[in-house]
């Protein structure tokens, strides 16, 4: 499977194209496709909103015309897919939303943000391609809180084989060199989709895929956002304890989540600095 089908992106477009398709309306939106199609996340921190001025990208300027087309895109949603994976409006300013989850942050078992997480927990090799303007005058040294959030993910993710909760292929952590061995899906769901530490790594990771598909990437910045925000999933939720004996399905959707993060932030640190960073201090 191609990087990009794992971009959040690329469902969302993959979902819209298909919804627009189904509707005739002088097909003037019939060469709508996954090259051509503009969409962008939205700027609200505390959502997955997809949104695009849908209307520009189909040349439609009819009042009437644009009118049918919203009554058949939301008519042809309802009766089509559930709730809990996607949800579609048109916004004041003409533009149709996509929420990846409704705004309580709920998804619902087998939601498309549970999916995809899924869909990321079983990549065991993530090639990120360093940038042809990387010169040696702007590049820098990999700073000392990068080793530090790398060296954290990989112990505790070393524990969490050590007590036989997750099964890994090797504790070396050498770039795409070690997996989970998980034989079932495990469930994201448990997670806070809306607000929160968890729902702000999960968006940051999004963003991340996003730009790696759309090749705009800053490197330095993405490790600065995904240090942060690993940072702050390690110190404020729990794995062990009480979480553990009384919700394991959280403590085991955190490890997950924390070994997908580690998986990118070992790429982005490679592309960045031809850095393999040691999994201790």
């Amino acid at each position: 499977m191609q990087l990009e089908q794992y971009s959040l992106n690329y469902v969302v477009k993959s979902f819209l194209i298909d919804l627009i398709k189904a509707i005739d309306i002088n097909n003037p939106h019939s060469q709508l496709s996954l090259s051509n199609l503009s969409l962008q996340l939205s700027t609200d921190t505390d959502s997955f909103v997809y949104k695009t001025p849908i209307f520009e990208q189909l040349k439609i300027n009819s009042p009437q015309l644009k009118n049918l087309l919203t009554q058949k895109l939301l008519t042809l949603f309802e009766e089509n897919y559930s709730y809990g994976d996607f949800k579609v409006k048109i916004n004041s300013s003409h533009w149709l939303e996509i929420a990846v989850c409704d705004p309580e942050g709920i998804c619902g078992t087998g939601g498309i943000l549970n999916q995809w997480l899924n869909n990321l927990s079983r990549v065991t090799k993530i090639n990120i391609i360093k940038q042809k303007n990387n010169s040696n005058k702007t590049e820098k040294k990999a700073k000392f809180i990068y080793y530090y959030t790398h060296a954290r993910c990989c112990s505790i993710l070393t524990s969490a084989h050590k007590q036989n909760l997750i099964q890994l292929n090797n504790l070396d952590f050498k770039i795409n060199d070690w997996y989970w061995q998980k034989t079932k899906d495990i469930n994201f769901n448990s997670l806070n989709f809306y607000k929160g530490y968890e729902s702000k790594l999960i968006r940051e990771l999004v963003i991340i895929i996003d730009k790696i598909e759309a090749n705009k990437i800053n490197y330095l910045t993405s490790l600065e956002n995904l240090t942060q925000k690993i940072l702050d999933v390690e110190k404020h939720c729990r794995i062990w304890g009480k979480v553990l004996k009384n919700n394991k399905d959280i403590s085991l959707a955190r490890l997950a989540l924390i070994m997908i993060a580690l998986k990118y932030y070992q790429a982005l640190i490679y592309a960045q600095f031809s850095l393999e960073l040691p999994s201790e201090l």
